[in-house]
């Protein structure tokens, strides 16, 4: 139904949004490297969360997931 869609949509800009300006502050307060970008990290990160979501549902083992997981932070720009 259209109304639960757009409730959709509006929490996940929500979240989206608080996602971006909790890594604006960490590149502010040098936990990023300055270069980094937020907007593009939260995009990361969130495309890594609903790909697990999607892919726990189908029922691979959690060690499967933890690997996708570890890789993602290896891959996590740092100073």
């Amino acid at each position: 139904a259209e109304p639960i869609r757009k409730e959709i949509i509006e929490r996940r800009a929500s979240s989206e949004a608080a996602i971006i300006a909790r890594f604006e502050r960490a590149r502010a307060e040098g936990d990023l490297n300055p270069d980094a970008d937020p907007r593009a990290l939260a995009m990361y990160l969130l495309t890594v969360m609903q790909w697990l979501s999607v892919r726990a549902s189908s029922g691979p083992c959690r060690e499967s997931l933890e690997s996708v997981v570890e890789t993602a932070l290896g891959c996590w720009p740092s100073r």
